[in-house]
């Protein structure tokens, strides 16, 4: 899997160009939220049903920025799943530490 960083580039009429560039190439954990935690996402008057996504890794430190990790996504061969907060763990998989992370995410676009 990997996690991907967004960058900014000027485009043709002097505005920002978004787009997104490797960052880490990790190992992960992939487990879906129930059902029952689903998100329904209003927009132009469509309801679009989004998958969250709970994404376990080894801790990568600049991901504990919370800013910075929910600029990132997260690419499993054709799914991008859009971080939106991180936990940091103890090996223990309980307490706030620094062994492991989950990466709290939405599947498809950003809203």
């Amino acid at each position: 899997m990997k996690i991907q960083t967004v960058v900014l580039t000027d485009d043709s009429i002097g505005g920002k160009e978004k787009s997104f560039v490797d960052f880490k190439t990790v190992w992960a954990i992939v487990k879906a939220v129930p059902n029952w935690r689903r998100l329904e996402i209003f927009q132009a008057q469509k309801v679009q049903d989004r998958m969250q996504q709970m994404v376990t890794i080894r801790y990568i430190e600049a991901l504990a920025d919370n800013n910075f990790a929910c600029s990132c996504q997260v690419v499993i061969d054709s799914r991008k799943l859009n971080v939106t907060g991180v936990v940091n763990l103890h090996d223990d998989m309980k307490t706030e530490g620094k062994a492991y992370q989950t990466l709290l995410c939405v599947e498809g676009e950003a809203a």
